[in-house]
């Protein structure tokens, strides 16, 4: 009885320090459609939108035409995806200097997908960081969808 109380025990702290996390005295991140979270010596506070979010150099078309030059949209093809429909979603942080980090599939659609947008999103240039009014630096959390349209010997892709 005490081995089991004791390997119990034992695998409850192991599965805890899993989720254990290094901050620095001040790391600020936003999320989309959210308010940003300040976190200060451990204590989380919370404060309104950015005055104005991230932004890729060239705008809006020009992050579309770079992942659509840069994304090899027969890649599901080549991993013997079957025909259909598939949603990617990818969610990466643009951090307050304006670079792309912590770039992390929220989809499984599987078939080398996911893993291809990863890429090509890390690839991406220095954008524009969020400010706030008061003109300070914020991250941003972005969540990013790629439609493939998938038919046996074609492949299309949609940037939402």
């Amino acid at each position: 009885m005490l081995k089991k109380i004791s390997i119990i025990i034992g695998i409850l702290f192991t599965n805890m320090s899993c989720f254990s996390q290094i901050l620095n005295s001040t790391d600020s991140l936003l999320y989309s459609g959210g308010r940003l979270k300040e976190i200060y010596n451990g204590a989380e506070i919370t404060m309104e939108n950015p005055f104005f979010k991230p932004e890729y150099i060239g705008g809006r078309l020009s992050w579309i035409n770079f992942l659509k030059s840069k994304i090899d949209n027969y890649i599901p093809l080549y991993n013997k995806a079957t025909p259909g429909t598939y949603h990617v979603l990818v969610r990466f942080l643009i951090d307050s200097k304006g670079e792309v980090k912590d770039v992390v599939a929220e989809s499984n659609c599987g078939f080398g997908m996911e893993a291809e947008i990863v890429k090509r999103i890390k690839e991406s240039p220095t954008w524009k960081p969020a400010k706030t009014k008061i003109g300070e630096n914020v991250g941003y959390v972005f969540r990013q969808v790629v439609t493939f349209y998938l038919k046996t010997n074609e492949s299309k892709i949609e940037i939402r």
